[in-house]
């Protein structure tokens, strides 16, 4: 059996203070670490095959010690690639990058929440986050790296979904683009006030990817449901969780989960789709929406009646 593999460093350290997330000191890091590589361990022991591991966590790239774990990692499950998911703002130091590089990642995954500082650092709630960030994206196009851009919609940036658009096709260097909205944790009371107008964002996002389809950029939607958009589009993922991701932090006392065909997913991941969403021509191919947004009536589902081309 072949899989993408999914590693949670949930226990590093970031230095940003997002308004879905916010920061985190260092935690049980040690623990964390061979917990992850224990659990690969036992998936070779199962006889599967691990074709590619994505790391992410809090943020994996801040972690010193990251090379030499990615180095366990490579010679242990000899994968074919391993992606990083991170802030990129340690990769502004190009000593460290090498390293890292060196160590076996060979698919790097960064954020960028605006097309300018004053966007993506109020996101990001660190006034250097941009410059960081855009030193390290410089540093990964010096070193030919394969790179790769995720992007989270909040109150802050809905209004700039096209100057993004179009900020994010000018990287020709870029593998894939990615647009979508923060998972929204019950009990995280500071990201209210940033969940996205979901009333406004439906003609902001399809707006932008009209600028996407005019310029033959291929930008995905991921975790998102089809009437948040305005017409039919192609480049949607359905489900952005790798396999065993979350297998160790099911016995994290702070979060609920569960098993859905045989893969783990936290409670604030979980989907659904309205009673009137039997009603909608893409109900099958419609993957629904996070939950908590629909639960807690920040976003109400529009049937689609007719098919689109």
């Amino acid at each position: 059996m072949k899989n993408n593999f999914g590693i949670v460093l949930h226990e590093s350290r970031c230095t940003n203070n997002c308004v879905f997330c916010g920061g985190k000191k260092i935690g049980n890091i040690k623990k964390n670490i061979a917990q992850e590589l224990a659990k690969i361990d036992q998936v070779i022991k199962d006889g599967q095959v691990i074709e590619r591991i994505e790391i992410s966590g809090q943020d994996p790239g801040e972690y010193d010690k990251l090379p030499e774990f990615v180095a366990k990692i490579k010679s242990r499950a000899g994968v074919k690639e391993i992606s990083l998911f991170t802030n990129g703002k340690k990769l502004a130091d190009k000593k460290f990058l090498k390293k890292v590089v060196a160590s076996g990642v060979d698919h790097f995954i960064l954020p960028l929440y605006g097309h300018s500082a004053k966007i993506h650092d109020k996101v990001t709630g660190s006034i250097v986050s941009f410059a960081l960030t855009s030193r390290g994206i410089a540093n990964l196009y010096e070193l030919k790296q394969k790179v790769s851009f995720q992007c989270l919609i909040t109150k802050e940036n809905q209004a700039y979904l096209k100057e993004l658009v179009l900020f994010l096709a000018k990287l020709p260097f870029a593998e894939f683009c990615r647009l979508g909205v923060p998972c929204y944790k019950k009990n995280n009371k500071k990201f209210i006030k940033s969940i996205p107008d979901f009333t406004l964002l439906k003609n902001q996002l399809s707006d932008a990817l009209l600028v996407c389809q005019q310029r033959n950029f291929n930008l995905q939607l991921f975790d998102m449901p089809r009437c948040l958009v305005n017409f039919y589009y192609r480049n949607m993922v359905a489900n952005s969780i790798p396999d065993k991701a979350y297998e160790n932090l099911k016995k994290n006392k702070f979060h609920s989960f569960k098993i859905l065909r045989n893969q783990a997913v936290p409670e604030y991941r979980l989907k659904k789709k309205c009673v009137n969403c039997k009603k909608c021509v893409c109900f099958k191919t419609c993957s629904g929406f996070f939950a908590n947004y629909i639960d807690f009536n920040y976003f109400k589902c529009q049937p689609i009646l007719e098919k689109r081309t």
